[in-house]
């Protein structure tokens, strides 16, 4: 009976809650994008924009090509969800360039909509993929290497900004997604983001482009993912 009764309220909750990102703009609502008025132009790309289908179908067909010269075949096949227009942007709560849910959803924002944000939001993909649910949980890679790699891969560097080494020592601390979110906050997006790139781009230069790949790809744990990277790269 106590048991029928615990597992009503958990049932109760989880329909509330579902009800509640329902009902209030938060990125959630890309697990349905259909359901509030996106349409999917492509197999799994949705957007408020449907004239632009061929452009934003270019760019993700792009953005997978780019990932996978690094990655090679993944088992990734994430939802893409383009909005064009401030009202779109809305439906999802305040949203950054691009967001990346796990390895199943990315959200672009109008200011994110082109191809370095685009490939950027991939590279989180195949790597979140990589890592599996209890990975991402475990958090296998810290999260300066995850929004590093993702810019070293995605493109060029960022323009207007050198990076220091008190830029990077700051970056290297972040080791967690909160550490991560914490350390933006200030809104200097160019300085953490172009930080944690050139530290996967010294990486590389100091191991070769295949090596890190090999690194990325056999590691199993944050610790031995940690002691294969070049030391004199992890103390600048």
């Amino acid at each position: 009976m106590i048991r029928d009764i615990l597992n009503a309220i958990v049932a109760g909750a989880t329909i509330f809650m579902l009800g509640l990102a329902l009902e209030i703009p938060n990125p959630y609502r890309a697990l349905a994008p259909g359901l509030f008025g996106l349409t999917e132009v492509a197999p799994r790309i949705y957007t408020d924009a449907p004239a632009r289908t061929a452009e934003l179908t270019r760019m993700v067909v792009k953005a997978e090509e780019n990932s996978r010269r690094f990655f090679g075949k993944t088992p990734a096949q994430p939802t893409y969800i383009i909005c064009t227009e401030p009202k779109c942007e809305q439906i999802f709560g305040a949203l950054p360039n691009g967001l990346t849910m796990g390895f199943h959803r990315v959200i672009l924002s109008p200011a994110g909509v082109n191809q370095l944000v685009l490939n950027h939001e991939r590279i989180h993909v195949d790597l979140h993929a990589l890592m599996g649910l209890n990975g991402l949980r475990l958090q296998r890679y810290p999260a300066w290497f995850d929004e590093g790699l993702s810019e070293y891969l995605a493109g060029p560097p960022r323009p207007g900004y050198r990076p220091t080494v008190a830029d990077k020592r700051a970056v290297l601390r972040a080791g967690g997604f909160a550490q991560w979110n914490s350390l933006v906050q200030d809104g200097q997006y160019n300085r953490h983001y172009g930080a944690a790139r050139a530290l996967v781009a010294d990486i590389a230069k100091k191991i070769g482009r295949a090596q890190l790949r090999e690194i990325v790809l056999e590691s199993k744990t944050r610790a031995e993912f940690m002691s294969r990277l070049p030391q004199s790269v992890l103390n600048p």
